[in-house]
């Protein structure tokens, strides 16, 4: 289905007023350099993961429109951004939201973050809509990618793929055959501690993903040290959907592809 009806962008950085109706299931954004492109997309990641870029938090003074704030009847206690995205209630929803909302987010400078909703729903039904945009997974892969945003999107995707039993019964495995490998270094531990000490997973798996690479080609070269931006970039999409096929939680769709920056929920 299509998740997204309208998007609504007002007073972020470049843009200082934006408008894309009957959005469809892929969008492509094109015009000229620095006429604001990216900041569509930084405006999205910031109304759905609180933040216009993957390592930086929002600040007012940097993300505001240059122009709103020059404008004369614009106090300061009246500068603020807005977004506003109008959704299509997906199935399992449309009990509690109806076949249609709107969610419209304000920062101030002061950070705070005001949101309201049409048509308006009971305070008991909140929980449901919370619940949605929570559901709500935006990836943003900015148009310069270095191999950080290559190695955060294979962690996320095997780790999509540890949730398995087959993987879970892998990893069980690999730590064993480790713990083999350094049964004298648990004994001295042992005895050292005067208490068990065992070769153990990592508390955080995911993160003995992030170095793993793809051969590529019949040369077998490194996907991400040998080959070019465009080779590079065209596995972005792949791993998305990889994502998006072995999570646990059940998504549904939404792709908005410009530079290869996708939405999916």
């Amino acid at each position: 289905m299509k998740l997204i009806e309208k998007i609504e962008i007002h007073y972020l950085r470049s843009l200082y007023s934006a408008t894309f109706s009957d959005v469809g299931d892929l969008n492509i954004v094109f015009g000229r350099n620095d006429s604001g492109k990216s900041n569509c997309l930084r405006a999205l990641s910031l109304f759905f993961d609180d933040e216009p870029d993957s390592d930086r938090k929002f600040n007012f003074d940097l993300d505001m429109s240059d122009k709103r704030i020059a404008e004369p009847r614009s106090s300061i206690a009246r500068q603020f951004i807005w977004i506003k995205v109008t959704f299509n209630v997906p199935e399992n929803y449309k009990k509690s939201l109806g076949t249609q909302i709107y969610v419209k987010k304000q920062w101030n400078r002061d950070g705070i973050v005001n949101m309201t909703f049409s048509p308006s729903i009971k305070s008991t039904i909140q929980k449901h809509l919370t619940r949605f945009l929570k559901s709500i997974d935006f990836t943003y892969v900015p148009a310069i990618k270095d191999l950080k945003v290559y190695a955060e999107l294979i962690e996320r995707m095997y780790s999509s793929a540890a949730e398995t039993d087959t993987m879970k019964s892998a990893i069980e495995q690999f730590i064993g055959a480790i713990a083999s490998q350094t049964n004298d270094l648990a004994t001295e531990l042992t005895n050292l501690f005067s208490s068990q000490t065992v070769i153990a997973p990592p508390t955080e798996m995911a993160r003995i993903f992030r170095n793993l690479d793809f051969a590529h080609g019949d040369d077998g070269h490194s996907m991400l040290r040998q080959k070019g931006d465009g080779i590079k970039a065209r596995h972005l999409p792949e791993f998305i959907r990889f994502i998006n096929k072995k999570e646990v939680r059940k998504k549904f769709s939404f792709g908005d592809l410009k530079s290869l920056k996708t939405l999916s929920i």
